[in-house]
């Protein structure tokens, strides 16, 4: 990593937005990648799509599957994790306490703080109020 720091954005694309992010991040020499569950239906370019289209309870145990099998690689590879969409990696926010452990950066779309397992789960408030007194 030379030292810089690694960005992974998912998991659901936004408008372009993640894939936008991602290449001004590269253009000023930072690594980014992109990772997909699902292909948008505008066909937004990402890195990596998981394609975890899933109807019955066996497709969604795969699903499951293909997420814990990638996730050592992705936890490895980057240094902060900037999830959209209100969600993480793993369903209800269970992979949160493992950035914490390993020093990771996390953040959370919505907020744009730090994400906490308590704070980023119901309690988050996507609109602060501005500090007047600091301005």
């Amino acid at each position: 990593m030379n030292g810089r720091y690694s960005v992974l954005f998912a998991p659901y694309e936004t408008a372009g937005q993640m894939w936008n992010y991602a290449s001004g991040l590269r253009s000023l020499g930072v690594e980014a990648t992109t990772l997909t569950y699902l292909s948008h239906s505008f066909e937004y370019p990402t890195d990596i799509n998981l394609d975890l289209s899933a109807d019955t309870w066996i497709e969604k145990l795969n699903s499951s599957a293909k997420i814990v099998k990638r996730y050592p690689q992705l936890y490895a590879n980057h240094d902060i994790f900037h999830f959209w969409a209100g969600r993480s990696l793993f369903p209800r926010h269970a992979d949160l306490p493992l950035y914490n452990l390993g020093n990771k950066k996390d953040r959370d779309k919505l907020s744009r703080q730090p994400c906490k397992t308590r704070v980023c789960r119901k309690k988050t408030k996507p609109i602060r109020t501005l500090d007047t007194k600091r301005i």
